[in-house]
Order: structure tokens, then C-alpha cells, then sequence
């Protein structure tokens, strides 16, 4: 029997190993209750308010931490909590409890959120949800603490302009012949209310690989400490579990990217844009008043760093406080931005027209012609 297997439960809530040891009294009510009937005719939608499955680590000790910099004495006593709150974890009522209301998305094609710390304040950066076959609940010991999963098929990518590919969350397991998904990162899963695929109910077959829906959305997607792994010098692509050959000048097929050493060029420059994209391609990218805006594909650029910095702020009306923030002055109503000497306007329809006292200098110095402006 595999050391790891605690318990698994297919669509139908048959038992495939027995665990490794025995069941509380509690989770074995929780895990053969009778399914929920799947015949609904609307969606339902489960929201995970608490991460009750989650085992406290130093790792994510700190996660929604937003007061600036912990003191060294908030940080002794943050991480010696956590170590006396994982020395005795184990799922509570809550936990089961969880299970017990996840019951009725097995047999259904879901869609399943993730969650990410930074959904705090940027929501939109969030995992891209993903679509797949629910076909079960797994219980499965990992590093001495009991862990639940569901088991997962078909799965399905479905980006959006912004976030990231949630590959890191799903972990194949090849004993179980599919794909587990921790509930313990979960934010958020739906049912449409259309059922799992039939077939092989107990998943001996290997799981399809993750796929995206429509194009291949790799080559448009936007990588960071997430989803990259780095160290890997000129000869390897630093995506996360990418095996392509690099081609002609140290490009990733795959990924679109060039590489350098420590770093890389998104052949697009256009994704490293992460806010306010429709704005910046029309008015930003290619301006003759901004010089060398290909460059904003650099993955170390500090301009796409100012831009994505600066037009988030705008657009959520956040500039005045943070004018007050730096400067202690107050300020009545929202200051106008401008970038690189172009006025970004993100709430009217105004052009970028470029900075009214920069115009009149360089008539002053005898520079009628236009300049571009470096930073």
C-alpha cells in the first residue's frame, strides 16, 4: 500500500485505498455522507472564507502582512506562534467541515479559483481560474500532516489580462491516475451545473495534461518569482518546469521570451504591461515622445515598473494619497499624472498630450523640434 495514501473517494464515494492509519469518527461521517444531488438546474458557488486545511508555516507566516516591515521582536513572536500552532495542527471541525460542503461539486465540471496572497490588494493578479472534471475527494499524509485534495481531470486554463497560471497549485499524482488540488489554497469553486465525463470511475488512466483554453496562452502571459525558477543561466528557460529548446538567440519557443543572464526580454514588450493595457498600447507604446519603448518588454525595466506602479494608483484614485503619504501636504482632489512628459488621463477621453511646461521650454531654448525623453 503507498505509505502516502490516506484515503481516496471517486464520484460515486467509493473507498479505492484504506488509510494508512484510522479514520476519526468524524471525517469518516463527513466522507460517506450520501452525495448531494447533481441534477441541479442552477450553479452553486462555494466561497473559502478560512483556510482551515492550510498547515501554519514559516513560509506564509506573514502572508496579508501590511504594515510595512514586521520589528524583529514581531517577528520572533509571529514565528514562534506559527511553530507552536503547527507543532499541534491537525484538522479541526471546520476542516471537515469543509469537505463535507464540497461534496456536491463531485460528478461536475467545476471552476476552481486559487487564492493568492496579493488578491488583498490586487485582485485581478490573482491565479487564472481553472475549468476541470471533479471527480472525488483524497486524503493524503504529506510531511506527517493529513491534507485533502480534490481530484481533478480535464483541466482546463482560462487566462485573463492579468494574474497567473496556477500550475504551481496542481500536483500529478500518477498511483491515483489524475491531477490533486489542494483545498487548502483554494479561494473559490463554482459547478455550472454540467456533469464530470464518464468513464474509468476509478481514474486508473493518466490524466490529460494542463491545457488553455483557445491559443496558446503561454506566449502572452506574464512570469515573475511565481511562476519562474531562477539560477538557470543562458541555457534554460527559467519558467517554472519548461524543457524547450532554446532557439536562435537564447529564445524560448514555448514562452517567448529571450534570455540573458539573470534575466529576460518578453519578445512582446506589451505583456509586461500590467495595467492599463488598452491605454498604453494606444497612446504610450511606439510615442516618438517616449524613447526606446521596446524596451518596457525587459523584464527588469523601470519604466513598465513606473507605468504599472502609477496607472494602477490612477485608476483607483489612490494619487492624492500617496502625494499626502510622501510629501505630508494635503491635497484637494486627485493630482494629474504624467509619465515620461505625456499626460495619462485613465477617467476621460483625453489624448497623452505632452506636459504643457515642457512644451514651453524648449521653445524657450530654441528646441522647436520635438525631443524624446529617456529615463
Amino acid at each position: 500500500m503507498p505509505h502516502k495514501a490516506a484515503l481516496a473517494v471517486n464520484w460515486t464515494f467509493d473507498v479505492l485505498w484504506p488509510m494508512a492509519k484510522p479514520v476519526a469518527p468524524l471525517a469518516q461521517h463527513a466522507l460517506q455522507r450520501c452525495a448531494i444531488s447533481l441534477n441541479r438546474g442552477n450553479a452553486v458557488k462555494y466561497t473559502i472564507e478560512t483556510a482551515h486545511w492550510r498547515v501554519p508555516s514559516e513560509d506564509r507566516a506573514f502572508d496579508g502582512w501590511l504594515e510595512g516591515r514586521p520589528t524583529p521582536d514581531q517577528r520572533t513572536a509571529i514565528l514562534t506562534a506559527v511553530a507552536r500552532e503547527r507543532e499541534n495542527w491537525a484538522p479541526n471541525s471546520e476542516a471537515w467541515g469543509q469537505l463535507r460542503q464540497l461534496q456536491c461539486f463531485v460528478g461536475q465540471r467545476v471552476c476552481v479559483r486559487f487564492w493568492d496572497p496579493i488578491m488583498v490588494l490586487l485582485e485581478e493578479e490573482a491565479p487564472y481560474p481553472i475549468l476541470a472534471d471533479c471527480h472525488g475527494i483524497a486524503l493524503i499524509r504529506r510531511k506527517k500532516f493529513l491534507q485533502a485534495f480534490l481530484i481533478l481531470d480535464r483541466i482546463e486554463e482560462c487566462p485573463n489580462g492579468s494574474g497567473y497560471s496556477p500550475g504551481k497549485f496542481l500536483e500529478r499524482d500518477d498511483k491515483l491516475g489524475c491531477i490533486l488540488a489542494p483545498i487548502a489554497e483554494m479561494a473559490e469553486i463554482e459547478d455550472g451545473g454540467l456533469p464530470a465525463s464518464q468513464g474509468d470511475n476509478h481514474l486508473s488512466a493518466p490524466a490529460a495534461s494542463l491545457q488553455r483554453s483557445g491559443e496558446s496562452m503561454a506566449l502572452c502571459e506574464y512570469f515573475d518569482i511565481r511562476t519562474l525558477q531562477p539560477g538557470q543561466g543562458r541555457e534554460r528557460c527559467p519558467v517554472t518546469s519548461c524543457t524547450a529548446e532554446l532557439q536562435g538567440c537564447h529564445c524560448c519557443p514555448n514562452h517567448g521570451i529571450e534570455i540573458h543572464t539573470n534575466t529576460f526580454v518578453y519578445t512582446d514588450p506589451l505583456r509586461n504591461v500590467r495595467f492599463e493595457h488598452e491605454f498604453f498600447k494606444r497612446h504610450i507604446l511606439h510615442n516618438k515622445l517616449k524613447a526606446e519603448t521596446h524596451r518596457f518588454g525587459n523584464e527588469n525595466s523601470e519604466d513598465a515598473l513606473t507605468w504599472n506602479v502609477f496607472a494602477a494608483l490612477a485608476r483607483r484614485r489612490r494619487l492624492a494619497a500617496l502625494s499626502r503619504c510622501l510629501s505630508q501636504i494635503d491635497t484637494n482632489g486627485e493630482p494629474e499624472l504624467y509619465l515620461w512628459g505625456l499626460r495619462v488621463s485613465l477617467h476621460d477621453p483625453l489624448p497623452a498630450i505632452p506636459f504643457a511646461a515642457l512644451c514651453e521650454a524648449r521653445c524657450i531654448r530654441g528646441r522647436h523640434k520635438e525631443v524624446s525623453y529617456r529615463t
